[in-house]
């Protein structure tokens, strides 16, 4: 059972749950760490999954947690190792040739809002289910969503915002 548990959603979800994960942390090695984490953890407590969510929600929810419990940590690291993110010369000329894409518009808000764009957005969840997962009101999740926006305005040309209210990213 737990095998067939493991390998279905290690079938399934592993390219979808590996860039949710980049979303969040934004390095491909720290999000691969994650996702990886977050199997073992599905395969541990197996039982644990009754099935009242779909297992693409219950892994998502697994990954949103550890992404925030890294977040966390990593935020605790940099008071006390401020030049441990300098960036080598090649990182900056990439970033600041990414600066102009909607993508780096998005990683620039705030975790809680580039959160909520994510979810709306990249994994076309409803406001309902953004809700339910980050166990949150509906009205927080239209507002967050709202000030995402707004926030975003002020990162993209007039292009990239249309865009933005018309497609799915």
């Amino acid at each position: 059972m737990r095998e067939e548990l493991l390998h279905e959603a290690m079938d399934l979800h592993t390219e979808h749950l590996l860039r949710l994960a980049y979303f969040y942390v934004q390095s491909w090695d720290v999000a691969e760490d994650i996702v990886q984490d977050s199997f073992i953890a599905l395969y541990e407590k197996a039982e644990q999954y009754k099935g009242e969510a779909s297992l693409k929600n219950y892994l998502r929810k697994i990954v949103i947690n550890r992404c925030h419990d890294y977040l966390r940590k990593k935020k605790r690291w940099q008071l006390f190792l401020p030049f441990k993110n300098a960036k080598s010369a090649e990182q900056e000329v990439v970033l600041s040739n990414e600066k102009t894409t909607l993508l780096q518009a998005v990683m620039k808000l705030n975790e809680k809002y580039r959160e909520t764009i994510i979810l709306y957005y990249f994994e076309e969840l409803s406001t309902v289910q953004i809700a339910q997962l980050l166990e949150l009101n509906e009205s927080t999740v239209r507002s967050r969503l709202k000030r995402a926006r707004d926030e975003l305005r002020g990162y993209l040309d007039d292009s990239q915002w249309e865009v933005l209210l018309h497609e799915s990213l």
